[in-house]
């Protein structure tokens, strides 16, 4: 190429390909549910799984292109071996690096409408495709995670907040949503999904639970620190299944405040069972996986994975507010009256 165009240099960015990538989740997956795992050697396992190394990578390797187009004025060539996997994540990240429009509620849609979708990711091998196993991998994942840490080191530059990014993961996750269940453009034009499927953006609509208390932009573009010094792995994403973390709890003043207690008094009404000792879904026998995430059932404490969790019940003599997340046998049940005067909030398991 080099030689064909005088003035073109190519450059290589070293960023794994879909295989690594996917063995690096696994392996932080592991880490996080195994019960080796423990304070002491933390740090050394997550850095085993080279999780925020890739994370790293891919957002010094974006903000190399920022530098090309906003500081040299170069015009950039994005390309990986396919096309449609580290060319969507480097070209979606830089463009939110470089314009401010796609870190508000319309530009995100259309960033990821176009060099997500329109790019042809394939999002159904990527996920989970029974049939192609070999083809799962965390792409979009990493690039949602490379959003958060943006979002953490720029919060006022942001109109959306954390929790959109996490509804927008457990969408990507859930498999429910059109535009995630087909590999290209063409798929969903056959499907005919804006007929037969429930779109992401009607369920994702701009409200007040997803705006950012703290936006106020002021910068065109955003230069973010790429190091592993600075970057952090995103615990609410990664940690909302770990048995390590309690819930919330409000007090009798009404006020939020986290309750280190000790774990027979935190789970006093239902015993959960832990996260490490089931490998599968005793409803639907589907093994757990960073995609098929794990649920435990507010009722029995028993664990199930999303779709057989997709039912919900007020639980008020378990101290809870609001509808809480339960099995099919438990949804099934007759409501017990209310027992308790403390209440618990609603936590997404």
């Amino acid at each position: 190429m080099e030689n064909s165009y005088p003035k073109c240099k190519l450059e290589f960015l070293g960023i794994a390909n879909i295989h690594a990538m996917r063995s690096s989740v696994d392996r932080l997956s592991e880490v996080i549910y195994s019960p080796s795992t423990n304070e002491a050697n933390w740090f050394g396992m997550l850095q085993d799984s080279q999780w925020l190394f890739h994370i790293r990578l891919l957002m010094a390797s974006a903000l190399k292109i920022v530098y090309h187009v906003e500081e040299l004025g170069h015009s950039v060539l994005i390309h990986c071996s396919d096309g449609w996997d580290r060319t969507s994540q480097l070209s979606a990240l830089s463009q939110l690096m470089l314009d401010p429009y796609y870190r508000t509620f319309a530009g995100i849609k259309v960033l990821i409408e176009k060099d997500w979708l329109a790019f042809g990711h394939m999002f159904r091998d990527r996920i989970w495709n029974p049939v192609k196993t070999d083809q799962r991998s965390p792409v979009f994942l990493q690039f949602l995670d490379c959003v958060w840490q943006l979002l953490k080191q720029f919060p006022t530059e942001f109109q959306f907040n954390e929790d959109y990014l996490l509804a927008l993961a457990d969408a990507f996750d859930s498999g429910w949503f059109a535009e995630f269940c087909f590999n290209s453009e063409k798929e969903r034009t056959v499907a005919n999904i804006t007929e037969t499927g429930i779109s992401i953006w009607s369920h994702l609509k701009e409200s007040e639970k997803f705006q950012s208390v703290a936006y106020q932009p002021k910068k065109k573009v955003l230069v973010p620190v790429c190091s592993l010094r600075t970057l952090q792995l995103w615990a609410r994403y990664f940690h909302r299944h770990d048995s390590v973390f309690y819930p919330k709890f409000i007090t009798e003043s009404g006020t939020d405040s986290h309750v280190d207690l000790p774990q027979d008094q935190a789970q006093a009404h239902v015993l959960w069972v832990p996260n490490d000792s089931v490998s599968e879904c005793p409803h639907c026998s589907q093994p757990f996986t960073m995609f098929r995430r794990k649920h435990h059932c507010r009722k029995c404490g028993l664990i199930f994975c999303s779709n057989c969790t997709e039912f919900k019940k007020h639980l008020p003599q378990l101290g809870y507010v609001g509808e809480q997340k339960v099995c099919k046998n438990c949804f099934a049940e007759k409501e017990e009256p209310a027992t308790t005067k403390s209440s618990r909030h609603e936590d997404d398991d």
